[in-house]
């Protein structure tokens, strides 16, 4: 299994589970990653959660999307930095066969039966995204909220991708021929951080050119 910890990414068994991960990837467009974030990691994230703040967050689609998104803080950047990890990348790839990817771009956000509309069908394919990532922060159980993923060609044929457990991921195919949503939350409360792994320029690579620009600023 994958999992990641303050010591860096851990693939336990990784010849078969890369494998078996690959061949459900292949079939589904989809695979779940259980225990993706390590215990003492997920133990952090879930303090940091209780003093976290959110706003709200309208996406403007075929139909309006509200959704609460936390504000930038250490907890955020944390993760980030996690999935920010060559070597999770080089898994990712391997899994997806998605060609290469150098950057993840992530946020945590939040969904109540009060502040939650469906997600339409989309297929964010866009800024050379090309899989995309979430990960469940939820400490208790909640109805709904449920990542689904279909083709085009077949809008028929739904998949869902079920997600419970405190600190499990699932790991989705972003292209034009695929598309997926979250159904609206009936109960509980739904928080996750998700995000995309794309082929845009790197963590560090941007860190740099951000360093150049503030020298630039100060000339």
């Amino acid at each position: 299994m994958l999992s990641v910890g303050r010591s860096g990414l851990v693939v336990r068994d990784e010849t078969p589970w890369v494998g078996q991960a690959q061949r459900h990837f292949t079939a589904r467009n989809w695979v779940a990653i259980p225990g993706f974030l390590g215990g003492d990691v997920l133990r952090t994230v879930l303090d940091g959660l209780k003093a976290a703040r959110f706003h709200d967050a309208v996406r403007d689609c075929d139909e309006p999307v509200c959704r609460l998104v936390m504000e930038g803080d250490a907890t955020v950047s944390m993760l980030s930095l996690f999935c920010n990890d060559p070597a999770l990348f080089s898994i990712v790839q391997q899994i997806t066969g998605c060609g290469p990817v150098q950057f993840f771009d992530g946020s945590v956000y939040r969904l109540t039966p009060a502040a939650s509309i469906h997600y339409p069908w989309h297929n964010d394919f866009v800024e050379g995204r090309r899989v995309a990532l979430t990960v469940n922060l939820s400490p208790d159980a909640y109805d709904g909220g449920v990542l689904e993923i279909r083709e085009p060609a077949a809008p028929g044929q739904i998949q869902e991708a079920p997600n419970r457990g405190a600190g499990d991921a699932v790991l989705f195919r972003i292209g034009r021929d695929v598309e997926h949503r979250v159904t609206a939350l009936t109960g509980g409360t739904k928080t996750a951080f998700a995000g995309w792994f794309s082929e845009a320029p790197s963590l560090l690579d941007r860190l740099h050119a951000r360093v150049a620009s503030r020298k630039g600023d100060r000339c």
